[in-house]
């Protein structure tokens, strides 16, 4: 197992000052199978709450080209109760198209959000991702 935890501050011009916790445990359970436990807190002055997530994460190296990630996440607030205001369960697809410059991603995903008493509301999202680097 693997234990990595991480602290940031920092002021935004229009939301004010602001800190993230976030908590990591890791373990590899096979040569492409890696298991991630993700909890994380955000705090913004302004708002006087505490933005909430907690991801259990499979990332799955299928070959040198693609990539899965399966995740279930609650996400949730602090304020004016503590209560979770999403559960999301997704795949993430991930192809290198060429090289080491050029990806396609694709990921269905199946929200269950509070505001509509926690019915399935289905998402599909693709993106073309293209690293600009001086040195590829």
């Amino acid at each position: 197992w693997r234990l990595k935890a991480a602290e940031s501050v920092y002021w935004f011009n229009k939301l004010g000052t602001g800190e993230t916790t976030q908590l990591d445990l890791e373990r590899i359970l096979s040569n492409s199978v890696l298991f991630r436990s993700s909890t994380n807190a955000t705090w913004l002055t302004d708002k006087k709450n505490f933005d909430l997530r907690q991801d259990l994460s499979f990332y799955h190296t299928i070959n040198n080209r693609t990539a899965l990630l399966y995740q279930a996440s609650a996400i949730g607030v602090s304020n004016p109760q503590l209560q979770v205001t999403d559960y999301v369960a997704l795949l993430f697809y991930r192809y290198r198209l060429h090289k080491e410059w050029l990806f396609f991603e694709a990921s269905p995903q199946l929200h269950f959000p509070r505001d509509k008493n926690y019915k399935a509301s289905p998402a599909f999202s693709m993106r073309l991702e293209i690293l600009f680097d001086d040195k590829r």
